[in-house]
């Protein structure tokens, strides 16, 4: 059961990003504006490439942080899950990239985990179906579900944030504040210039506080549809 138990302390801040989508420059903005420290929690729900011109780049990063001591803790997307492929690899030049052995991705795509349950959340890529007798073996739909399903699991008053459904930049704004029990973090930010759209949000868990960084990559001759 690919399951993450993170580190529970309340030290530092706990930040939630999803759908960074092969935008490093944003991803890296976001960072910024943020001002990650190591004694804090860095929450990252999947699909870290396709899309965007960098996902190599933004993959690479990740890795960085973790091997340079950052609490990140990174889900798997779906598009994690197709690009485990040997051609999803070669697309993104992750089988010869700058002399580092393929190994290092087939690890990290590996590692990543469906879902993070914490004291009062649960974090997943997509979200759970629990109409069935087992939502949380339910890889599948934590991976590509667009269905907020009734509540029926034994954590009936978890709140549950996911990405992987894009929703206007109003919608995430209003659920955060509401403090809704599905709370959406992707706004599209692959989609760059288009209203209420195109920018990478991160919620910080404890005040939830919402931080918006728009979209600052080159996206021109972007937005890669080979995994849909």
């Amino acid at each position: 059961m690919k399951q993450l138990k993170p580190d529970t302390s309340d030290q530092g801040k706990k930040f939630i990003i999803s759908d960074i989508h092969g935008c490093f420059e944003t991803f890296h903005a976001l960072l910024q504006k943020i001002d990650l420290q190591k004694d804090d929690h860095l929450f990252l729900l999947g699909d870290y490439m396709n899309r965007g011109p960098k996902s190599k780049e933004v993959i690479d990063l990740i890795i960085q942080l973790m091997n340079d001591g950052y609490k990140v803790y990174p889900l798997k997307g779906n598009h994690e899950e197709l690009a485990q492929t040997g051609y999803g690899l070669r697309r993104y030049n992750m089988n010869k990239a700058d002399g580092s052995p393929v190994d290092r991705y087939i690890r990290f795509f590996e590692d990543l985990y469906y879902y993070i349950e914490l004291k009062e959340t649960l974090l997943v890529h997509a979200g759970f179906n629990f109409e069935t007798d087992n939502p949380y073996e339910d890889y599948e739909t934590m991976l590509w579900t667009k269905k907020n399903y009734r509540r029926v699991d034994p954590n009936p008053h978890k709140r549950i944030i996911h990405g992987h459904i894009i929703k206007p930049l109003d919608k995430i704004k209003a659920a955060i504040q509401n403090r809704e029990m599905w709370i959406p973090l992707d706004n599209g930010c692959y989609q760059k210039n288009r209203p209420q759209y195109g920018n990478l949000c991160c919620l910080e868990l404890k005040k939830f506080q919402l931080t918006i960084q728009e979209n600052v990559d080159e996206m021109k001759d972007w937005n890669d549809k080979f995994y849909g």
